[in-house]
């Protein structure tokens, strides 16, 4: 099958190229006017990868430790970008004091900074933050978030969610995918933990 040139007005050229596949496959154009999308769209989704953790797991921790919550893709071209979304189920002790806990996204090793607040003083900045609640004890919080990152590069690229308690000790733990209790019964709900990332056309 030979490939189609189509010659510009003044100058140039496109090459329609014929598929390496063997059979007969057909191409259907739109019965309208508009423009072709191509890879070097700006603001083209090019590829959508999601992960989730469903893992219960326990923090107890006063510094920002790497969760199950992690996911990788490899763009394309070191110019395009990635939409970093994730949804979070948080639990955490129920007395309304320091028993909440804060999060940052992570690019490979490094704590992505433009996602969270600005720290001032002792206080941190946050990607997602899990409020100290007054409440039941026997149920989570969702949480939501998201970013888009520049990550420069079309190396194979991961993104993991850190979390913390408030409490500087480290002696109020927080939970994933659990409430507090986390008690044997048919009111009591597990969650699940979700990261998805897309590839954006840059």
């Amino acid at each position: 099958m030979a490939d189609i040139v189509l010659t510009g007005n003044t100058s140039g050229a496109i090459t329609v190229a014929a598929p390496a596949v063997a059979g007969t496959n057909t191409l259907t154009l739109p019965a309208s006017t508009g423009t072709l999308a191509t890879t070097a769209t700006a603001g083209k989704i090019l590829q959508v990868v999601e992960t989730s953790y469903k893992t219960t797991a326990t923090f107890n921790v006063a510094s920002f430790t790497a969760t199950g919550v992690t996911a990788s893709i490899t763009p394309s071209s070191s110019s395009n970008k990635v939409l970093v979304m994730v949804k979070l189920d948080i639990g955490s002790s129920n007395g309304g004091n320091e028993e909440g806990a804060r999060t940052r996204l992570y690019r490979g090793g490094s704590n992505l900074t433009g996602a969270m607040g600005t720290d001032s003083g002792s206080r941190q900045g946050s990607f997602i933050t899990h409020p100290a609640y007054s409440g039941d004890g026997s149920s989570f919080i969702t949480h939501f978030g998201q970013y888009l990152d520049s990550p420069s590069t079309t190396s194979a690229t991961t993104y993991t969610i850190y979390m913390r308690g408030h409490n500087d000790s480290g002696s109020y733990p927080v939970y994933l995918n659990r409430s507090n209790s986390d008690g044997d019964s048919a009111v009591v709900p597990r969650g699940t933990c979700v990261m998805t990332l897309m590839e954006v056309a840059g």
